[in-house]
């Protein structure tokens, strides 16, 4: 249990009547049980004894099952002890095929309140305790509830229903008061900030760097490279958007869903670059524009795209240092979706500029004899021009031929952090005169 001034709690994923517990030090040195008659969501004294154990009550004499529970024990008066049972709250209505403990439909507390955002709430429901067969805490009100509203909700009360209920609905119900607000989030998402949140960062939603800007439900936001997994959220975690896309494309505009750690986000690229991302929060889409991934592929590979051959991507162009190679290759994207060669057969030459064409699939390979004098520590660097594929030049120039034995290396991750140990993955490796994308084994 975890210690709150006193009060400890413990979340518990089901109870059930068959069974009896009690609330104990590890060596059983003091054991608390109860005599009262249980009952949900109301402090039960407790009773240092050995027996008395507690048992989830039975409604109508049938065996209860608790799905999902809160259990506050309560030692800031170690005379008087006592232990409340929270279970989970859940809507249960024609969307759950009235299931009380339908998973997506439970609401999360947050502070005083009980939180539940879902999307198209049609038909008829209720808020209901996630106590099974019997119901035992239902709450209704009036029949027929509009956004923007807080109502008083009954035990036993009516089933309810929402006035335009398609789009994503928050439903706030305060168990203590019983009083229910309903907030559409077309009628606030205007007054929202939203950032963008994920492995990058940490799942930081504060980073001001990934804050989208924008008016009038149209928002954006430009970085330099992205990787992982991510979401948009608001900076208080209330409203979070995901999609059931599995591996974002460019170009392409994606359905958003209200998603509470779910639906994390990607992209099919394994690093996004120069990334120019557009939210719709009108329509709840996104889109996407960025720099694709480029591989260097060839004889000397078997025509396999490789993390090691990956270029990296700067302010428009494309680098790549690699160990010295001879025979045909391309420059292409990881789906093969563009393949840059040669229509004109030509051989490329260390040192000389060469346009590149867009290549057929099979053919317009490009030609290179590598250079005189090459041995395992010569190294190739690559140069492409990305705002002018076809018609701007791209270079592949020789460096210094030098030995392992006279290089110092520092290494980095990609996300430019030093690396005093490399173990097994892609680094950047530097030294005085170049700087190079490895893989280690």
């Amino acid at each position: 249990m975890v210690n709150d001034n006193g009060v400890y709690s413990l979340y518990i994923d089901e109870l059930s009547s068959v069974y009896t517990f009690k609330i104990c030090t590890e060596d059983y040195s003091l054991q608390y049980g109860s005599t009262d008659t249980f009952e949900f969501d109301v402090p039960m004294a407790c009773i240092n004894a050995y027996g008395n154990n507690f048992r989830v009550k039975q409604i109508n004499g049938n065996s209860t099952t608790v799905y999902g529970a809160t259990l506050l024990f309560d030692y800031s008066n170690p005379s008087a002890p006592t232990l409340t049972v929270c279970p989970d709250i859940y809507l249960a209505g024609d969307v759950t095929d009235w299931s009380n403990h339908k998973k997506g439909y439970r609401f999360i507390k947050e502070g005083d309140s009980y939180v539940l955002r879902t999307k198209d709430l049609n038909g008829r429901f209720k808020i209901v305790a996630a106590v099974a067969p019997e119901w035992d805490a239902q709450y209704g009100g009036v029949a027929s509830i509009k956004s923007g509203r807080t109502y008083q909700l009954q035990r036993d009360g009516c089933d309810m229903t929402i006035e335009n209920p398609l789009g994503d609905i928050e439903l706030v119900f305060n168990k203590v008061n019983n009083r229910l607000t309903v907030n559409k989030f077309s009628d606030i998402s205007g007054n929202l900030t939203y950032y963008l949140t994920g492995d990058f960062n940490n799942w930081n939603p504060h980073d001001e760097r990934m804050r989208f800007i924008g008016s009038e439900g149209i928002y954006e936001l430009k970085i330099p490279r992205l990787t992982g997994e991510f979401k948009i959220t608001t900076p208080d975690w209330k409203w979070q958007f995901g999609s059931m896309v599995k591996g974002i494309k460019y170009n392409e505009v994606i359905p958003l869903e209200s998603a509470q750690n779910e639906c994390n986000m990607y992209f099919e690229e394994p690093i996004a670059q120069e990334v120019a991302i557009t939210l719709d929060m009108n329509n709840l889409t996104l889109s996407c524009i960025g720099m694709p991934m480029l591989y260097l592929v060839g004889d000397f590979n078997d025509w396999t795209i490789l993390p090691f051959y990956a270029f990296d991507y700067n302010d428009g162009t494309y680098t790549l240092n690699t160990p010295h190679f001879t025979g045909d290759f391309k420059i292409v994207d990881r789906e093969w979706n563009i393949q840059l060669g040669t229509k004109t057969q030509e051989q490329i030459e260390a040192g000389k500029n060469f346009c590149l064409d867009y290549a057929a699939t099979v053919g317009d390979n490009i030609r290179f004899d590598g250079i005189d004098n090459a041995n395992s520590d010569t190294r190739l660097r690559m140069t492409l021009k990305a705002d002018g594929i076809g018609n701007k030049p791209t270079s592949i120039t020789e460096p210094p031929l030098i030995t392992n034995s006279e290089i110092h290396y520092d290494y980095f991750n990609l996300q430019g952090m030093k690396v005093n140990r490399p173990t097994k993955g892609i680094y950047i490796r530097h030294n005085n005169q170049i700087s190079e994308k490895i893989y280690i084994r």
